[in-house]
């Protein structure tokens, strides 16, 4: 009977080290799930959800408050877009829909142009689900759409605009709210 103590206590010792690995693998899953969504967190600091709507929701990375007419230069300074437009506004989860306004450096409209729109989020390393569309309004306007957030947290919805030869890009960053 000895043999038998001997052989039930290394049981015993491989159950409990591999209940040890099994609840280690859990913690740090656990973890890292906490520090993927920390960005997202209602109880962060940053700024309001949805782009300023004074709701308690916050995001980590500073980013944009909604108006008509919000401007951001192209990290070049080729070409300003200016959102005309959201709908819903300020920008929601979901379906969004966007008219942009696009000049030169010069302040002329920029007629024919092609734009690229890529939300991502890059606190989580994802981009949108969905492709956008863009559509040559005239004089300079374009229309977005969907500018697809599907969930909460910080967006950076960067448009790359290219005329000819020229290729700058503006970024409007959004904190979306649950």
């Amino acid at each position: 009977m000895p043999g038998s103590t001997n052989h039930a206590a290394r049981a015993l010792g491989r159950s409990v080290k591999r209940s040890t690995r099994i609840a280690s693998r859990l913690l740090l899953a656990l973890a890292t799930s906490g520090l993927l969504l920390a960005g997202c967190s209602s109880d962060s600091s940053g700024n309001d959800g949805s782009g300023g709507t004074g709701s308690e929701y916050k995001c980590t990375h500073a980013t944009d408050t909604y108006s008509v007419g919000l401007s951001k230069m192209g990290s070049k300074g080729m070409f300003e877009v200016m959102l005309m437009d959201a709908d819903p506004a300020p920008p929601a989860k979901k379906d969004n829909t966007w008219m942009v306004h696009v000049k030169d450096a010069q302040g002329n409209n920029v007629v024919g142009a092609t734009l690229g729109v890529n939300p991502n989020m890059p606190e989580h390393g994802h981009g949108s689900t969905q492709t956008t569309v863009v559509t040559d309004m005239g004089d300079g306007m374009y229309e977005l759409k969907p500018v697809y957030l599907q969930m909460a947290g910080y967006w950076a919805v960067p448009i790359t605009v290219t005329m000819g030869a020229d290729t700058d890009t503006a970024q409007f960053d959004f904190c979306v709210a649950p």
